[in-house]
C-alpha cells in the first residue's frame, strides 16, 4: 500500500511550517506594494481590473507563490540539465572553463534539449 504522505508527522510539520513562512512573506509583501506600488509582479497584480473587479489578496498571493514554485521548479531542473549536459560532453565542459572570463554557458544552455 503506498503511503499518502511519504514523510513523518514532524517532517510534515517542518514542509508546513516552511510553506506557512513564504506565505506570511509573501502577505507582508502585498500589504507593502498595496500603500507603496512598485515596477514589480506584485504591485501590478494589485493593479489588474475587470468589469471594476481587483484580485482579492488571497488571489494575489495565491498566485505570487505559484509563480515562485514555478520559476524556482523550473530554473532548479534548468540547472540540473545543464550539469548533466556538460558532464556528457566534456569537450564543452572543458570550453566552458576555459572561457568563464569572458563567457557564460547559461544563454547556450537553454538551447540545449
Amino acid at each position: 500500500m503506498l503511503d499518502a504522505v511519504p514523510l513523518s508527522p514532524a517532517d510534515l510539520n517542518v514542509a508546513n511550517n516552511a510553506y506557512l513562512t513564504l506565505e506570511r512573506y509573501f502577505v507582508e509583501t502585498v500589504h507593502a506594494r498595496r500603500s507603496r506600488p512598485g515596477n514589480d509582479l506584485v504591485s501590478m497584480l494589485l493593479s489588474v481590473e475587470e468589469s471594476g473587479e481587483m484580485l482579492s489578496e488571497d488571489e494575489v498571493v495565491s498566485n505570487v507563490m505559484l509563480l515562485f514554485a514555478a520559476g524556482h521548479e523550473t530554473t532548479s531542473n534548468m540547472i540540473g540539465d545543464a550539469l548533466i549536459t556538460l558532464h556528457e560532453h566534456p569537450d564543452q565542459l572543458a570550453f566552458w572553463r576555459l572561457a568563464r572570463l569572458t563567457a557564460t554557458p547559461q544563454c547556450s544552455m537553454i538551447r540545449m534539449p
